[in-house]
């Protein structure tokens, strides 16, 4: 085509990737007809060729948009083809690279977090759509001047952004140095962190509100145990005292007694016995709860504890007119238990069993195998009285939760209502395990197991934490649970311990001072890759177990605890 008006009415027939106007060769230099050209042509594919004889117009080129290309002056036609394939291929090569690059910003308009660009002397090269809104949405104009001055390469800050509607918009940004449009630049990634901060600053008030509860239920814990411990040793010395004046009465050393005054005097005697039971329960309480409580296992067979419990409460048996029987399978090897403590257990249920059932009924005692655990004895105290609702099953082994006898209100209540808690801290003492079986209208059947031999070895747990409410807390707990616990208030304590002593277990925080959760962990790994480990947090994010991955095992238990929950992890990491 020898003009642009020729080559416009060829590009209304058919689309071309490149158009050459060719200015070299004494065609007319018409900006129009260019500009017309330009418009007509896919992505602007037009390229204007000139030569040094045609200087003046590569400026008029530019000026439409169009690109230009310099020929050789050489009218050979070889050349002159070479050059004409030359600009193609190169226009070709920078379409290619246009698009290419605004692919990559498309990519890059479409990443959440914000970027921008900037070059060496702090000229902005490029932001992408989240930085533009970013800024966009404070109502100011986006410069690298906004951007923290003294942000380093691999540096991670947080800096305030005001927003136009007043409120302030907290951002975290990082910098890295790396290359843009072939040239050193400096990448800064910008994330909008107001609402993170918000629920963190929501979350914190909520653990230090949780703190503040968990030392209050401590300290009224402490309380309550300094009560029982104080009541329990101030009535048992005048108590004592008092009984045995009875007694002294009673065998004559005061002289002689009407029958009324015998009468009068067993009366108080039982009292004083009745009482000292319920101080001895008081104390039970507090050594079991401090920790204190200790058993001394020897071999015992079962046969001769059933036997003495049924003996010691066949009197108040017969006074209610229950039957009371036992039963021992054959063979039953020996029980490695505290003798003196099961018989407590035995009779506490026995006591139950006979205030529960009716005139008529029968309490039956029976020891033999475990049918299922060929390690454990099975014993049970069942009854023939009115069963269990289900909504009291699992609460009567709390303390102080009572169940009315039939006919009765809850003022006839007798007891203290520890006596089913004491019979279940007493077996998980030794090993075992205590529950029961029950309907309404069909009886009660109270199984508690026994080991035939030892528990295996006591297994240590590391507690890292630095508030001590909740290390106390959970130290506390543990070893209620017959676990032997070590405690740190910090990330470097607990390395120092490990360094001395392996524990089975470490429950570690995640939110501590200097040394944190996920630095100890990691100091943990360096030394001891299989140890178990829970962390325990107010709240877990998924980033954080994705960089924690690679330290597994370890389980998370979210604050505040709930100690069942915590118990079966517990238990299934140990396993």
């Amino acid at each position: 085509m020898r003009s642009l008006p020729e080559a416009e009415e060829r590009l209304q027939r058919r689309a071309y990737d490149v158009v050459l106007v060719d200015w070299a060769n004494g065609m007319p230099a018409e900006a129009d007809g260019l500009r017309q050209l330009q418009a007509r042509t896919a992505d602007g594919a037009v390229v204007a060729l000139v030569d040094s004889s045609h200087a003046e117009r590569a400026p008029l080129a530019r000026a439409c948009g169009v690109r230009t290309w310099w020929l050789p002056d050489s009218s050979d036609p070889p050349v002159r083809a070479l050059a004409l394939h030359l600009a193609a291929v190169w226009h070709h090569a920078q379409e290619s690279t246009r698009k290419l690059r605004a692919g990559f910003q498309a990519v890059l308009d479409r990443f959440p977090d914000g970027l921008v660009v900037s070059d060496g002397a702090g000229r902005l090269l490029y932001a992408n759509a989240a930085a533009r809104a970013l800024w966009q949405a404070t109502g100011h104009e986006l410069r690298v001047e906004s951007l923290p001055a003294d942000l380093r390469p691999g540096q991670t800050r947080e800096f305030p952004l005001s927003h136009g509607t007043g409120q302030t918009l907290t951002v975290e940004c990082r910098m890295v140095v790396g290359q843009w449009e072939e040239q050193p630049a400096r990448l800064v990634f910008l994330r909008d962190i107001t609402h993170r901060k918000r629920n963190e600053e929501q979350l914190r008030l909520a653990n230090d509100k949780y703190k503040q509860t968990i030392r209050q239920l401590a300290d009224r814990n402490a309380e309550i145990e300094l009560f029982y411990h104080t009541l329990s040793h101030e009535l048992k010395t005048p108590l004592a005292a008092a009984r045995e004046f009875i007694c002294l009465v009673l065998d004559g050393l005061a002289g002689p007694l009407t029958p009324a005054q015998r009468d009068y005097l067993e009366i108080a005697r039982d009292s004083c016995d009745q009482l000292r039971l319920h101080v001895n329960d008081l104390l039970d309480v507090t050594r079991l709860e401090t920790g204190k409580m200790t058993i001394v296992r020897q071999p015992v067979a079962l046969a001769e504890l059933l036997e003495k419990v049924a003996e010691l409460m066949r009197p108040e048996a017969t006074r209610r007119q229950i039957q009371l029987s036992w039963s021992c399978e054959p063979d039953l090897p020996p029980a490695l238990v505290d003798g003196q403590r099961i018989v407590q257990v035995l009779t506490n249920l026995v006591g139950n069993a006979l205030k529960f059932t009716p005139v008529g009924g029968q309490v039956r005692l029976h020891a033999g195998r475990h049918p299922d655990q060929p390690r454990e004895l099975r014993v049970s105290v069942s009854d023939t009285g009115p069963g269990i609702p289900p909504e009291h099953r699992e609460r009567i082994f709390e303390r102080l939760h009572q169940l009315d006898p039939p006919g009765t209100s809850g003022a006839a209540r007798t007891g203290l209502g520890l006596g089913l808690y004491i019979c279940r801290e007493l077996v998980k003492l030794h090993g075992g395990r205590i529950w029961v079986e029950s309907e309404p209208g069909g009886g009660s059947n109270f199984v508690f197991t026994l080991p035939l031999e030892p528990s295996p070895a006591v297994r240590e747990i590391m507690v890292v934490d630095d508030d001590p409410a909740i290390r106390g807390f959970l130290c506390d707990f543990l070893v209620q649970e017959g676990f032997r616990v070590k405690s740190a208030d910090s990330g470097t304590r607990a390395l120092e311990l490990l360094h001395l002593q392996r524990p089975n277990l470490v429950i570690l925080d995640l939110v501590m001072p200097g040394l944190d959760g996920e630095q100890t962990l990691r100091e943990i790994r360096r030394h001891c890759s299989d140890l178990p480990v829970i962390i325990s947090s107010g709240y877990a994010r998924e980033e954080l177990l994705a960089r924690l991955a690679s330290l597994a095992p370890f389980a998370v238990v979210e604050k505040p605890y709930r100690p069942q929950i915590l118990l079966n992890t517990i238990r299934t990491l140990l396993q």
